[in-house]
């Protein structure tokens, strides 16, 4: 039978992994009202007339963006990718009995996929900020014009619940805790 700790964690992964999924793929990462209204996520960007995807017009669009934003979608990608293979190894483990290890497993993949989805959502923030800057180096009004969409903040929250998820995981195991639970 699992553990009250192992069914938390792994109830508390299945949360990180639906809020990673939906900020994976929900293009309103940024929003930008300033010449009309258009949204940018990871893989897509909309405007009023519609949205332009990753994979058009032969990658036209994964073609323009700069190098930072490419490693923000590989970033974010790896560690979306851990934790959905995490999400199935877990719930694959809830059918046996030993679990120190695989606990142990997943709480250590749970904090390199932090550790990824962290960087990319600090960089994304980062980066965006300082190209907000016009050419003498004022910042530009950033609330009046630009901000971070939902999806950006859904990343920030699943980012989190990964780090909870693996400190939970790795309790389980004895290696934060000390003694199994």
């Amino acid at each position: 039978m699992a553990s009250c700790l192992f069914v938390s964690a792994t109830l508390v992964l299945t949360l990180a992994f639906i809020a990673t999924g939906i900020a994976f793929f929900a293009p309103f990462w940024l929003s930008d009202s300033d010449k009309g209204h258009k949204d940018i996520g990871l893989w897509g960007e909309c405007e009023k007339e519609g949205c332009t995807w990753f994979w058009q017009n032969d990658y036209d669009w994964a073609k323009e963006q700069k190098e930072w934003f490419v490693a923000c979608m590989a970033l974010y990608g790896v560690g979306f990718l851990i934790v959905f293979v995490t999400e199935i190894y877990s719930r694959l483990q809830l059918c046996c009995e030993l679990r120190s290890s695989m606990s142990r497993s997943a709480g250590f993949l749970l904090i390199a996929a932090f550790i990824l989805m962290g960087v990319a959502i600090g960089l994304f923030g980062g980066m965006n900020s300082k190209d907000d800057k016009d050419e003498k180096g004022f910042q530009v009004d950033y609330s009046a014009v630009k901000h971070f969409g939902w999806a950006y903040w859904m990343g920030v929250s699943g980012c989190v619940l990964t780090l909870l998820a693996a400190l939970m995981f790795t309790c389980i195991s004895g290696a934060l805790c000390g003694d199994k639970m």
